[in-house]
């Protein structure tokens, strides 16, 4: 699984919430991630977590609050050994992060995190569909790195002797760098 600070690097939508948005669970959401990954409390983070996770239907909480906080809680709950409810969290995160249209990065780590939950759960051909739909996501970004993560994985290792992952990442091996965007103007 890839534990990394959680992806608002490129986005729109603030990494400082609580600078621009309104949401009520934004104090939560940072105080969360920074135990996680400043103080490394995972205690602390997955309290903070906790406490929003049960305001996220609020008015004014955003998908990047939601993503974070499911996307967090997954990541705990693995390293916990927890991999059914993990699993939960991170499709929920998947969910989240497909309505944060400026960047793609959550989308791609929800998707990855889940593909290493599903693999470890067994459920191999589910991994395997978040695998692609990882490796789709990261695409349209200008990040590669998932292929490269997953051939060392540990989590993904009940796919490594089927065939589809190999072909799998083969086929996004070289995987072509997203289009320049063309400005308004321009186009």
């Amino acid at each position: 699984m890839e534990d990394a600070t959680v992806v608002a690097k490129g986005s729109k939508t603030p990494a400082n919430p609580k600078a621009v948005s309104t949401s009520p669970v934004a104090s939560l959401v940072e105080e969360g991630v920074a135990a996680k990954y400043t103080k490394n409390d995972p205690a602390a983070a997955r309290a903070a977590w906790e406490k929003a996770l049960g305001r996220l239907e609020e008015k004014g909480v955003t998908p990047m609050d939601r993503y974070q906080v499911h996307a967090g809680l997954g990541m705990l709950h693995a390293e916990q050994k927890e991999y059914d409810r993990a699993r939960d969290l991170f499709k929920q995160a998947v969910t989240a992060s497909r309505e944060i249209t400026d960047n793609l990065k959550p989308l791609s780590y929800s998707h990855y995190n889940l593909a290493c939950a599903e693999a470890l759960l067994g459920e191999r051909e589910a991994a395997l569909a978040d695998l692609r739909a990882a490796l789709q996501a990261e695409r349209k970004t200008e990040r590669r790195k998932y292929v490269k993560l997953a051939e060392t994985d540990d989590s993904l290792a009940a796919l490594k002797d089927d065939p589809r992952f190999r072909s799998l990442l083969e086929e996004f091996a070289e995987s072509p760098k997203p289009a320049p965007s063309i400005p308004e103007g321009k186009r």
